[in-house]
């Protein structure tokens, strides 16, 4: 398939790529930047709506499975841009970790939250990301792909 048109495939599929939130395709919603096609290789960045989106880790696994389905994608180099935990989360698509599960926990009465990450390893294969404080945290448990 000539670049151009692989290029435009995945356009359309990240427009099925939807933000919870709004209910908006990350594309358009400007969020992915320099979409590039080049031989099957697909390399773009996704910029999250802000640097601290709670949904950012589960859209960008979202982007990368969805990008990986178009027939006659051989790589996806996906980065992501002005994320607060955005080098981790490279170093997990990169890796190629897949997404297993989010867990959101809620505690009601407290004020407003700071934001700090927390890295925990379990094994060699599975690894657990916690982010947030005592007022909000996400949990997000991702596996090395084949396993």
């Amino acid at each position: 398939m000539k670049d151009d048109m692989l290029k435009e495939e995945i356009i359309q599929v990240l427009k099925r790529v939807n933000d919870p939130e709004t209910n908006m395709s990350v594309y358009d919603m400007d969020l992915i930047k320099d979409l590039k096609a080049e031989n099957g290789k697909i390399t773009l960045k996704f910029s999250p709506s802000s640097n601290v989106c709670p949904l950012a880790i589960q859209l960008a696994f979202n982007i990368k499975r969805a990008v990986e389905s178009v027939q006659g994608v051989s790589e996806v180099d996906l980065t992501v841009t002005n994320y607060v935990a955005a080098d981790r989360l490279n170093q997990l698509l990169l890796a190629g970790y897949s997404i297993i599960d989010t867990n959101w926990e809620w505690k009601k009465g407290i004020g407003e939250y700071a934001w700090m990450i927390l890295i925990n390893f379990k094994g060699d294969r599975e690894e657990i990301d916690a982010y947030g404080d005592e007022a909000f945290r996400l949990v997000v448990r991702a596996r090395k792909s084949g396993g």
